[in-house]
C-alpha cells in the first residue's frame, strides 16, 4: 500500500546511480506535480538532469516558481567536501612523509660523521698508544 503514495521522483530516486565523473554535479529530478482529473494519473513525466552547483543554486527558486517538485539524487556538496578533506589528508600525509625522510637522511649523515669520529679517535689512541710503546721501548734498547 505505501508503494502507492509513492511520487514518481521517489520511485526514480530509489534506483538512481550517479555516473561515474559526474559526481561534482547536481543530479536533479524534476517534475510538473500535475494529475489528470479524470484519471488522476500524473500529466507529466518526470525528468533527471545534471547542475553545476552554482547553476543549480541560482536557479533552484525558479524552477519551483515555474512549478517544478524538485528532488535532488545527489549532492555534490558532500563529495566535494570529501574530495577536499582527502586531498588535505594525502597532502598531511605527503608533508609527514617528507620530515620522516629528511629525519632519516639527517640521522644517517649524524651516523656516519659519528662512526668517523669514533675511528678517528680510536685511531689517534691507537697511534698514541704505539707511540708511547715505541718511546718506552727505545731506553730499553739504549740500556743494553
Amino acid at each position: 500500500m505505501q508503494d502507492n503514495n509513492k511520487t514518481p521522483l521517489d520511485q526514480i530516486a530509489e534506483n538512481y546511480q550517479v555516473q561515474e565523473g559526474t559526481e561534482h554535479l547536481y543530479h536533479v529530478a524534476l517534475w510538473m506535480e500535475e494529475y489528470d482529473p479524470k484519471t488522476g494519473k500524473p500529466v507529466h513525466t518526470p525528468t533527471t538532469d545534471v547542475f553545476g552547483v552554482q547553476t543549480f543554486e541560482r536557479n533552484v527558486s525558479n524552477f519551483k516558481k515555474l512549478g517544478y517538485t524538485l528532488k535532488v539524487l545527489h549532492d555534490p556538496r558532500e563529495f566535494l567536501k570529501n574530495q577536499a578533506e582527502q586531498a588535505a589528508a594525502r597532502a598531511e600525509q605527503e608533508e609527514q612523509d617528507k620530515i620522516k625522510r629528511a629525519l632519516q637522511k639527517q640521522r644517517e649523515e649524524f651516523e656516519k660523521t659519528r662512526q668517523a669520529d669514533i675511528e678517528q679517535a680510536v685511531n689517534k689512541a691507537l697511534a698514541e698508544r704505539d707511540k708511547q710503546a715505541e718511546q718506552s721501548e727505545k731506553p730499553k734498547k739504549q740500556e743494553k
